[in-house]
């Protein structure tokens, strides 16, 4: 029952540590990086300088205000559609780099899946709390902690129902999720088709 409680507690520290930037820091810095990025170009306003034609002047800005916007709304969607996708192979175990099963001493199992994770760092990460390997985490847990998703460090600390655990199992399972919705990088994932 200790080691139980050691990993939740473990893998909520982790997963703390890699959330630990609030929403709204992420959306005011997001917010600076547009407002820098100029909708015409000097030589295009330099252009329109020259003519001196506050209709054309205008019309044109109309129009690059509204190619921004399609552009920003296009690139959402394409961030959108790539999550879904990175979501769906995650549920199914593909695409991954590596895994660290610390089962049964632990009921927990982690797959990397972002570009920081090399085959040293995830052996390194690995070494002192389970068994580093190229496969998916065995099947039959109950739902997992995706933290950074898209992002270099994104993983996935998948959580197993453990026989020592008795009634509070599900309690844990419970609290699992709580404490990983809680945080801005991370979101629950269901054991999918797995």
């Amino acid at each position: 029952m200790k080691k139980i409680f050691s990993a939740f507690f473990l893998v909520l520290f982790a997963i703390t540590i890699n959330g630990c930037t609030s929403k709204g820091e992420i959306e005011d810095e997001l917010n600076k990086q547009r407002e820098m990025e100029p909708i015409i170009s000097e030589e295009e306003q330099a252009i329109l300088d020259e003519a001196n034609d506050p209709k054309l002047e205008y019309d044109y800005r109309e129009i690059a205000e509204s190619a921004a916007a399609e552009e920003k709304e296009n690139a959402d969607l394409s961030l959108l559609e790539e999550l879904e996708e990175s979501e769906i192979n995650k549920n199914q175990g593909t695409k991954l780099k590596g895994s660290c099963n610390s089962l049964p001493d632990n009921p927990v199992c982690i797959e990397y899946f972002g570009s920081f994770w090399t085959d040293q760092q995830m052996e390194l990460n690995c070494s002192d709390s389970g068994v580093f390997s190229k496969e998916p985490c065995p099947t039959g847990m109950f739902g997992g902690c995706n933290t950074g998703a898209g992002l270099a460090n994104d993983f996935v600390a998948w959580m197993y129902p453990s026989p020592d655990a008795g009634a509070l199992g599900n309690e844990i399972a419970k609290a699992a999720q709580m404490a990983c919705d809680g945080l801005v990088t991370s979101r629950w994932l269901t054991a999918g088709n797995r």
